[in-house]
């Protein structure tokens, strides 16, 4: 067993849009982060910490218990050592965004509602760099295709020289960081959400009984 050092870095709102609202993995959101992170490659590492980092979402029309179904995972994920959860805030507001199947010269327009997260991103990026500066890491691991990550992960890499993987959850995405990161893996198999699930009922370090929300 490698004694590597291995810090890992996931971007929550896109590992969820990735893998499980748009992608062929809904049926695993109760996933143990600890146990995907250790499945997926590289493997022989040894994880001090998962960071995750996600925010709070709203109650919306068409789900409006996603907000306690959210809650109840975090309060899950806090029952594992390693994880050191980062929250940031979503952000709702109207904006005008043309109907695209229109004829260009006569496209109307219409109000959506869009809900944008903010923050997450950021965070991960800050926190990368703090732990490389602070010498906590041999390896870090970046669980995100979000190019936005690109120039962190490149400082950490060239200014302080740390090896950096990166697990991309959308194939067709993060093409970018092949150029940086010492490795890239793509996280498009079934198993590794399948075989790291959470138990369907946890006890908080308070003695709080955790349930896994039906529908997950």
């Amino acid at each position: 067993m490698s004694t590597d050092r291995t810090r890992v870095y996931v971007d929550g709102f896109n590992l969820y849009y990735g893998a499980f609202r748009d992608g062929t993995f809904g049926a695993y959101k109760w996933l143990n982060l600890v146990g995907f992170c250790q499945d997926i490659p590289p493997k022989g590492h040894r994880i001090d910490m998962v960071r995750y980092f996600t925010a709070r979402v709203k109650p919306r029309g068409t789900d409006p218990g996603a907000p306690a179904r959210q809650a109840t995972y975090i309060q899950a994920l806090r029952t594992l050592p390693e994880i050191s959860i980062h929250m940031g805030t979503f952000s709702t507001h109207p904006k005008i965004r043309p109907v695209t199947d229109q004829a260009a010269h006569c496209q109307p327009a219409v109000e959506v509602i869009i809900t944008e997260e903010k923050g997450s991103d950021v965070n991960l990026a800050t926190y990368l760099l703090l732990d490389a500066f602070d010498d906590t890491f041999d390896t870090a691991v970046v669980i995100s295709d979000d190019s936005d990550l690109l120039e962190p992960i490149k400082v950490v890499k060239e200014r302080f020289d740390r090896r950096i993987v990166v697990i991309r959850i959308r194939t067709n995405r993060g093409s970018v960081f092949k150029n940086v990161a010492d490795a890239v893996y793509d996280a498009n198999r079934s198993r590794y959400y399948s075989q790291s699930q959470l138990p369907a009922t946890l006890t908080s370090p308070s003695g709080k009984v955790i349930n896994r929300p039906s529908g997950w």
